[in-house]
């Protein structure tokens, strides 16, 4: 899955019932209107670069599973928000 170069992509939300485990090598590189986008439960894995310049990126919610950080995913990107997110629980920063 990449969505590489998207410029008009605003927001993401992965449905609760996502599949995706594991978010690529800059999947999400270089969608400059992207503002915020929250990940699936079962992720486990986001590989490198995968935020690359999203330089709009503000907000972030992950879930509790994220097991491998494969290093600089967030890469040029000035978020304001991340957060560590269980559908059971509330949000913390």
């Amino acid at each position: 899955m990449s969505f590489t170069h998207c410029h008009r992509l605003v927001s993401v939300v992965f449905g609760e019932h996502s599949n995706i485990t594991n978010l690529g090598e800059c999947a999400f590189s270089n969608c400059s209107a992207l503002t915020s986008i929250t990940l699936p439960d079962k992720l486990e894995v986001i590989e490198e670069m995968a935020f690359h310049t999203c330089t709009s990126l503000m907000r972030v919610v992950f879930n509790k599973n994220l097991k491998k950080d494969r290093g600089q995913r967030f890469w040029y990107v000035h978020c304001a928000q991340i957060y560590k997110h269980s559908r059971t629980t509330q949000d913390v920063k």
